[in-house]
This record gives structure tokens, C-alpha cells and sequence, in this order.
């Protein structure tokens, strides 16, 4: 049923390799379809607004790469990269002698604090 709405429109963008337009015609025509099945079936107003429409349509786009650079946490200016490092290493020191003392069983506040 939605291959034969699509079309020309899907035709021509399988015939020109554009995956992501013939994405994009299928997800229109498919949306559609469930519209208009929800509108006779009353779940759905006959007449939808612009922003009740495009609440209902947009699953079907392709996800746009977002670019983030790792960086660490920055510490104190004054602080050297050995000094950092045991830094991290005595915060891990604290959480583990935290975590064996709550899975020998001894309640959470009398544990030792991280």
C-alpha cells in the first residue's frame, strides 16, 4: 500500500541512488497512512494544525553526526600531570574501599566516604 502511493517520487529517487530521499518519501507516505487510519478511526482530529502534524511525522530522518571533543576535566592550574594521576588514583582507592565495605555489609553510612 505505501510503495504504491510513493509512486514516482520513490521511483525516481531509487533510480537516481538517493537513499535518503527515497528514506524520506517511504517514512512521508507511511506517516501518512497511520494518519489517516487514526483520523477514521477517530483517535485523531479530522483537521490537524501545522504543530499537531509535525508531532506526527519526522521519525524517519536520518541522524546528523554531532561533533565533541573528549577532553578531560581540567584540574587546578598548579597541579602537574603526576600529581594528577595520583589524584585519580587515591579518588578510585576511596571509591573501591567504599563499595567492599557496602558488599561486606556494612550499612551505607558507616562506610567509609568517598
Amino acid at each position: 500500500m505505501v510503495g504504491r502511493r510513493a509512486g514516482p517520487a520513490r521511483a525516481e529517487a531509487i533510480a537516481e541512488k538517493d537513499t535518503t530521499l527515497a528514506w524520506n518519501v517511504w517514512c512521508w507516505v507511511a506517516e501518512t497512512c497511520y494518519i489517516h487510519a487514526a483520523q477514521s478511526q477517530g483517535l485523531l482530529a479530522e483537521e490537524l494544525s501545522v504543530e499537531e502534524d509535525a508531532k506526527l511525522r519526522g521519525r524517519g530522518l536520518p541522524a546528523k553526526l554531532k561533533l565533541a571533543s573528549l577532553v578531560p576535566r581540567a584540574g587546578p592550574v598548579e597541579m602537574g600531570q603526576g600529581q594528577a594521576n595520583l589524584r585519580r588514583q587515591q579518588k578510585l582507592l576511596t571509591r573501591i574501599r567504599h563499595f567492599r565495605a557496602l558488599r561486606r555489609g556494612q550499612p551505607a553510612d558507616e562506610a567509609p566516604r568517598r
